[in-house]
């Protein structure tokens, strides 16, 4: 990060900043978001199909 000096800012000169356009960070969030669902939907499924597995050993052994 660099230290300004406020007294070497020109009130005519915009700030640049690292930060991201809002726009760009919500596009961002959207698409984490949307990952995040699809990756919970998988682990969904994933559980389901292992507990079915189980059952169906848990029967063919009794």
């Amino acid at each position: 990060m660099k230290n300004h000096d406020p007294e070497l800012l020109s009130a005519h000169e915009p700030i640049t900043s690292d930060r991201a356009e809002p726009a760009t960070l919500a596009g961002n969030l959207e698409a984490l978001l949307q990952r995040s669902q699809q990756l919970n939907e998988y682990c969904d499924r994933a559980v389901a199909e292992i507990r079915a597995s189980l059952e169906l050993t848990q029967n063919h052994s009794n």
